[in-house]
């Protein structure tokens, strides 16, 4: 996957989303200026994909991070396997954290599940009728607000 300018649009509102007017968990570490060394871990056996995405993430997050992976998209991965490592400023590395993930997730969900489907099917020609989804998350967050009064935004909370 090529990084182009829609997806770095993407990747700035989503972290805009995220961070918000600050991270209180990156911020504890800021003055610190410690380095760190994080591992990316899958949850579940699962079809990778999003990884130059989740890299980008960092890239125009903070130059000094430095993302690796150890597979491509579209491996097949198993549970509880270090797909990748990301290295740099510990609030950094903290602040892109839950976006290179909600990246790396959703689009490695949508490559396991498509891949399910054309198991299933067999060699039946499946074909990608929509070749994008808009940007859903302020839509989703909005319907979950009104379910839950008890959720913050992403930033107001440490993890």
């Amino acid at each position: 996957m090529l990084i182009n300018g829609y997806t770095r649009r993407l990747i700035q509102l989503a972290l805009d989303e995220d961070i918000g007017t600050g991270d209180l968990t990156a911020g504890a570490f800021e003055s610190f200026k410690s380095q760190a060394t994080f591992n990316f871990i899958a949850k579940d056996n699962c079809i990778i994909c999003g990884t130059k995405v989740a890299q980008e993430v960092y890239f125009m997050l903070d130059h000094e991070v430095k993302v690796e992976f150890s597979v491509k998209d579209g491996d097949r991965i198993t549970e509880r396997r270090i797909i990748g490592q990301v290295t740099g400023p510990a609030s950094s590395i903290l602040t892109g954290e839950r976006t290179s993930l909600n990246f790396l997730q959703r689009l490695s969900g949508v490559a396991t599940n498509t891949a399910k489907y054309v198991e299933a099917l067999g060699d039946s020609n499946i074909k990608n009728t929509r070749h994008s989804q808009n940007n859903p998350r302020l839509a989703q967050d909005r319907e979950i607000r009104s379910k839950d009064r008890r959720r913050l935004e992403p930033q107001d909370r440490p993890l």
